[in-house]
């Protein structure tokens, strides 16, 4: 709303973008060195350390995979 003389006005449809011009002046800094090690609050539980070690084998397993894949089809290219 805005007075002139003596006539009120109403803008209906005006937007004011009031964080348009905001900066944000503060510079955080990281408090936490990450070459300082700190010790682990618990142990992993049986199933937790049971579900690591699969992921490991997992992992074997699916390189292995591939090499046996690439050894067949070395092999299919050498017989050609």
């Amino acid at each position: 709303m805005f007075v002139k003389g003596d006539t009120v006005f109403r803008d209906r449809w005006h937007t004011e973008y009031r964080d348009k011009l905001i900066r944000d002046t503060i510079n955080i800094t990281d408090t936490i060195k990450t070459e300082v090690p700190y010790p682990v609050e618990k142990k992993l539980s049986k199933w937790q350390s049971f579900k690591m070690d699969v992921g490991g084998w997992a992992f074997g397993i699916i390189i292995a995979f591939i090499l046996i894949v690439a050894c067949n089809f070395v092999r299919k290219l050498k017989n050609k």
